[in-house]
């Protein structure tokens, strides 16, 4: 089996008239199944919205952070600004907005760890490890697969656990309305310590004073899923 080199995988956007090619690396892989068909995309890096190849003052202001989740046919940008009270993705078919995208992904080996023990021994031992999370939605008619490397990963060895901790991922609103699949993400999280739930903390508007509202990771979901830690050759 194989899995993705997120250090050397990358989706680039073209603007219209080869402007700009906009090169950005991977945070996570998804398969999103519905209807039997399966749309393979990718939640992109943040960055921070740019004046871009100004002669100087390059960071916008007021300034924002920039992401997205791509493929070839399809894009959705989410800007993630102070003070944001709702969230709308940007979102659409690739042409015209893009003259456009590409992927460079790369794989490499990867065998699944199949106990507890395993994952705490390949983590203590410095490997490269990747996880995938498979959720359905709550009328069982849809999946969304996502792969994505494990930042944070937390292990004991004298009493075998371990527990992972990373983001961002594209988490799937099942309700959303958004015209293609791509928009129909929101930035989270995840954690787990066992093969069969996890645990969401979503980005969302969030009171930090009486009638005051920025965004923050503050929506704390625990679903049904199907985990795997992967090791990566």
């Amino acid at each position: 089996m194989t899995a993705t080199d997120f250090g050397r995988s990358f989706v680039t956007f073209v603007t219209p008239g080869r402007g700009n090619n906009a090169r950005i690396q991977v945070e996570a892989r998804i398969e999103f199944s519905a209807d039997g068909v399966t749309e393979e995309l990718y939640l992109l890096a943040s960055c921070k919205g740019e004046d871009t190849y100004a002669a100087r003052d390059l960071f916008l202001q007021p300034n924002y952070d920039f992401c997205g989740v791509f493929n070839e046919t399809q894009f959705s940008i989410i800007r993630t600004r102070l003070g944001d009270t709702q969230f709308v993705a940007d979102c659409g078919p690739v042409q015209p907005r893009f003259e456009r995208i590409y992927r460079q992904i790369v794989t490499r080996p990867a065998e699944k760890l199949e106990g507890v023990g395993d994952v705490v021994q390949a983590t203590l031992a410095g490997e490269l490890l990747i996880a995938r999370t498979e959720l359905t939605s709550p009328d069982g008619q849809r999946t969304c697969l996502l792969e994505y490397p494990i930042k944070t990963m937390n292990a004991n060895d004298i009493i075998p656990m371990y527990q992972v901790d990373t983001g961002p991922v594209a988490y799937p609103e099942w309700d959303s309305q958004a015209e293609v699949v791509a928009g129909r993400f929101r930035l989270a999280f995840v954690a787990f310590n066992a093969p069969d739930f996890a645990d969401f903390v979503v980005l969302t508007p969030t009171e930090v004073a009486p009638g005051v509202l920025t965004p923050h990771y503050s929506e704390v979901v625990s679903l049904p899923a199907r985990n795997e830690v992967w090791r990566v050759e």
